[in-house]
Parts: C-alpha cells; structure tokens; sequence
C-alpha cells in the first residue's frame, strides 16, 4: 500500500513538473532562449492587482491542456507595473494581454482580455514546432538588407504558414510574407521583384482565394524570363487544382519543367 501511495505522489510531482510553464522574466533573456531553440516568444501582459490574469493562470497557464503545449513556445510574464517602458513600447492599455512575437519584436497574434481557454489552446497547438530555417533568414536580412535577403525572408514566413492550420494565425505569417515580399519587389533585381510579386498572389491561392488569385495574376505583366514565366504557370496550375479544373491544371502542369515546382504540385492539397 505503501508503495502504490508513493507511486501516485511520484506520478503526480511528475505531471506537474511537466504541466508548468518555464516562464521567463527578463525580456532579453527570453528572446535569447526563442532564437537558440527556434520558437517563438509568447508573452503575458499581467499585474497582481489583475482579476482576469489570475483567472487566466488558473484556467489556461496551470491547466492540464498546457501540459503537452509549454515546449512549444519561450514564454515571458511581463508585470506591467514593473516593466512600464516595455509595456508603453507595445501599447499596452488593458490586461491580461498574451502577445506571440518573433524574438525582434514582430508581432504575430495577440489577444487582450480573458473570458475562457478555448482560442489560446487552440493558438498554441497550431504554433510551428521549428522556426530556426526562418530565424537564419531574419538574421541574415539583419546583416545585409538586400533585394536576396528579403526575398528569402519573405519565403520563410511562407513556408511557416503553409504548415499552420489555425488561420487567424497562419494569416499573419503570410500578412509579414507579403511585407518583405512588397520590399525585395521595390529593390533593383527584376526578376525577383517580378518573383516577389508572384509569390504575394501565390499567398493569395495559399490563402484559400484561388479565384482571385487567377485575376490578380492576369494583371501582371513582363514575365520576360523563363523563371517567372514558369512559375506564372506553376500558380495558374495550383489555383486550378485548387478549383477542381482537371483539364486546366494538366495544361499548365505540362509547361512546368522545374522538378521543384512539379513536386509541389504533386505535395498540394
């Protein structure tokens, strides 16, 4: 009897181990972490006078749900009485706030107040496990702005997206695609500006707006090379597959030759 007593103890000392968030209270220090571990930052506006934060302890951060999910982010209280510059830095009116950012600061969903778990949980199940890829392309744009770098960035941000299913969320990594996508368009590389304006359609499409993506795509003129030519062909393809337009897909399929656009004809939905 003494030993199964034991047991349940050690089981449950186990499971709360596991259940606890590893909360962070120095800003930087967060950040750090989120870069070295590839995740992204989850912060939590709060002060100890606050009735909803203490609510939203109780029934979201000390919850059984968050048992599996507190790997998935680097997370950091920030008291807003104590960190007043910080909370004046991101606008902070009104608590409990939660805010998911890269570690420079780019925020990429927030929600202010508290009325229940539901949407948090169903924001930190759908965050990427694996954000390195991404955070290489930010540091690389960080060292030398060029039309390259941007470009780069702009598909990492996509590439993200592509993999999150909760769409409040993937909407905004495609919303900071088509910010770096719309500043590599204005440098002086033609074919990736011409690149970058193709990608913000094939946002579009991704997005689940194919149609409107086939009319955007219909007003873009001086596809003069072989690169943005083909790639014109491999949107028109994906929107049609989208739309169920068999013979329309298989005739723009046939003028794709890149092996890598092809596989991702084959890989889409």
């Amino acid at each position: 009897m003494r030993k199964i007593i034991l047991l349940s103890l050690f089981s449950f000392i186990l499971f709360s181990s596991q259940a606890q968030i590893n909360w962070h209270y120095d800003m930087e220090s967060a950040k750090q972490t989120a870069l070295r571990e590839g995740k992204l930052l989850l912060v939590d506006f709060w002060a100890i006078w606050c009735g909803p934060c203490k609510r939203m302890d109780s029934d979201l951060w000390e919850s059984e749900e968050m048992t599996s999910l507190a790997n998935n982010f680097v997370a950091f209280k920030l008291d807003v009485d104590n960190h007043q510059a910080l909370a004046r830095k991101y606008s902070v009116s009104s608590i409990p706030r939660v805010a998911i950012m890269t570690p420079d600061g780019d925020i990429l969903w927030d929600r202010t107040g508290f009325s229940g778990a539901n949407e948090y949980l169903s924001v930190l199940k759908a965050l990427p496990a694996d954000l390195k890829d991404m955070y290489v392309a930010l540091n690389n744009l960080e060292n030398e702005e060029n039309s390259e770098n941007l470009f780069q960035t702009a598909v990492a941000y996509q590439e993200v997206a592509k993999t999150i299913e909760y769409n409040s969320l993937s909407n905004q990594f495609f919303n900071a695609s088509n910010r770096y996508f719309k500043k590599a368009a204005k440098e002086d590389d033609q074919v990736i500006g011409q690149l970058a304006e193709l990608n913000e359609v094939l946002n579009l499409a991704l997005r689940g707006a194919s149609k409107k993506a086939l009319k955007k795509l219909k007003k873009i003129d001086g596809l003069d090379t072989e690169v943005t030519q083909e790639f014109a062909n491999y949107i028109r393809a994906y929107c049609f597959k989208c739309e169920g337009l068999d013979d329309k897909f298989n005739s723009e399929k046939e003028k794709i030759t890149d092996p890598k656009l092809l596989a991702a004809l084959d890989e889409s939905n």
